[in-house]
């Protein structure tokens, strides 16, 4: 069979690779743009009696904690915590006023729990007895029921042998 001379010709071959990227472009577009537009308006935009949830991000953390006395290994556990809450506009805006206010103690807060926390807490998957833990503190330094749920991503732990 014969191929056609159009095949042959460079131009047809360069066409054919503009109109694959210039589809290919189209596509790309459709699907960015609706979720280009999608976002939620800023909070100041929106009715004050709309409940939002929103997270609020607590900080990094870096531990090293001794296993006791004569214990060769050190665990280590760093992570970055958020405290979630929802919310009217205003609430939103108060607890944000707390972060602010209050970022030290809250750091504190999350240090002493890891502290006190045992060797099984902080091995949990979930780490849910902490998140509870740290959940209720929060609470109570702020006197009112704000924070739904605290979030911990990145977290890692693991042990290193203390040399002596």
């Amino acid at each position: 069979m014969k191929t056609p001379d159009f095949a042959k010709n460079d131009s047809f071959l360069e066409w054919l690779a503009i109109l694959t990227l210039t589809l290919l472009f189209l596509v790309m577009l459709l699907i960015y743009i609706p979720t280009a537009f999608s976002k939620q308006p800023p909070a100041e935009e929106l009715p004050e009696n709309v409940i939002m949830n929103c997270e609020f991000p607590l900080g990094d953390f870096d531990f090293m904690c001794h296993l006791g006395v004569g214990a060769d290994e050190t665990q280590v556990i760093n992570f970055e915590a958020y405290a979630q809450v929802n919310g009217k506009r205003d609430e939103l805006a108060r607890f944000d006023s707390y972060l602010a206010n209050y970022k030290s103690r809250f750091s504190e807060l999350i240090d002493i729990a890891i502290r006190e926390a045992s060797p099984e807490e902080l091995q949990e998957n979930d780490l849910k007895t902490l998140k509870a833990r740290l959940k209720t503190q929060l609470n109570d330094i702020l006197g009112e029921n704000i924070v739904d749920e605290v979030l911990m991503s990145n977290y890692r732990s693991f042990m290193i042998q203390r040399k002596i």
